[in-house]
């Protein structure tokens, strides 16, 4: 991966770090996830985030549990939807997660961005803004495309000089844009915009995800995996994709049901619902714990807790955010050269 910022890479290594020293120590998260809101603008045909009658904590309570997750050692911090720009107090949340010190990254669709709002969120001190495309042109499944962002995608290169925040997006590959997906990482190529690549999650429970959008025929998990193979070769001519090249061997062991890996939620991480709730995982739902109620020692359990009631939950999952996330885990070091890019950006050698 090539970052556009290395200061901003530097950042995530320093606090990272720090938060990695702590919870070594003490069992503390490495980093949280927080859902600011569950409403939508879009209405994706795979998602199962999107719940429009839950409700969000105000503006001041939701600052209170910004002060929890940092007293509990969380260093990076990622906001999630939902769509969390819908808030016209978003830029004041991120403003409140800056001066605790986080590392702020914001998951959007940038549908909604104007240049008033990026101004708003950069001069609060966003770290990184992740851009949700699916293709290059419109995409009926989800509309997050660059066709529908394109004047953000410019807004935010424009802003990006002066706020020097990260941009980076990512692409949920499913069985109806696997041919898309070369045009657009040229495209992100091209703007220097690090791409991540995931792969569709059917939900346990949410009955609405159209079939078509997996891959289950045989001839649909050909294509699957020559797109795989591809990826993975773009990956060592240095493309600029985020997951290292593992996650997508991963993939394919997963179709096949011979993965074996290991989900750390609870223990590298946290995550809160609107309404401050214990969230160990997007795909999991909402815990009758107040993230206020946890302690030190309780975090300590949070782990445990999952696996007595979720079980192996991974066997079915395999999101690349806690695939990666239990990767770079147990190689500290790989993630540090991965982030700082060090070999490839100070001596224009090939990461690997």
């Amino acid at each position: 991966m090539q970052p556009y910022s290395l200061r901003k890479s530097f950042k995530v290594v320093r606090i990272l770090a720090r938060a990695y020293v702590r919870h070594t120590r003490k069992g503390t998260p490495l980093w949280g996830h927080l859902y600011v809101t569950r409403k939508c603008n879009l209405d994706c045909d795979y998602c199962f985030f999107k719940d429009s009658a839950k409700k969000d904590l105000g503006l001041t309570d939701l600052c209170a549990v910004l002060d929890k997750m940092r007293s509990m050692g969380v260093g990076f911090l990622a906001f999630h939807g939902g769509e969390p720009t819908l808030r016209k107090d978003f830029p004041e949340i991120v403003r409140h997660a800056h001066k605790l010190g986080f590392f702020t990254y914001l998951n959007t669709n940038g549908t909604l961005l104007d240049a008033a709002y990026i101004d708003r969120i950069g001069a609060a001190g966003i770290d990184v803004v992740n851009l949700s495309v699916d293709s290059m042109d419109v995409f009926a499944p989800s509309c997050k495309d660059i066709a529908h962002t394109h004047a953000a995608v410019e807004q935010l290169i424009e802003a990006r000089g002066r706020y020097k925040f990260e941009i980076t997006a990512n692409f949920v590959l499913n069985n109806q844009n696997t041919e898309l997906l070369e045009a657009t990482l040229t495209y992100l190529d091209s703007l220097s915009i690090p791409l991540s690549i995931g792969f569709i999650v059917r939900h346990p429970t949410c009955t609405t995800q159209p079939p078509n959008m997996f891959f289950d025929q045989p001839a649909d998990k050909a294509k699957l995996f020559a797109m795989l193979d591809r990826i993975v070769q773009w990956r060592k001519e240095g493309r600029n994709i985020i997951e290292p090249i593992s996650y997508f061997e991963a993939i394919k062991q997963f179709v096949d049901g011979k993965l074996d890996w290991q989900c750390l939620a609870g223990r590298d991480s946290i995550g809160v619902d609107t309404l401050g709730e214990l969230k160990f995982c997007g795909t999991l739902a909402s815990e009758k714990i107040s993230i206020h109620d946890l302690t030190e020692a309780s975090m300590r359990d949070l782990y445990g807790m999952r696996k007595a009631k979720y079980g192996e939950c991974e066997k079915t999952c395999l999101t690349n955010c806690r695939f990666v996330t239990q990767y770079y885990y147990k190689h500290p070091l790989r993630f540090i050269r991965e982030v700082a890019s060090v070999r490839r950006r100070l001596f224009g050698r090939p990461a690997r």
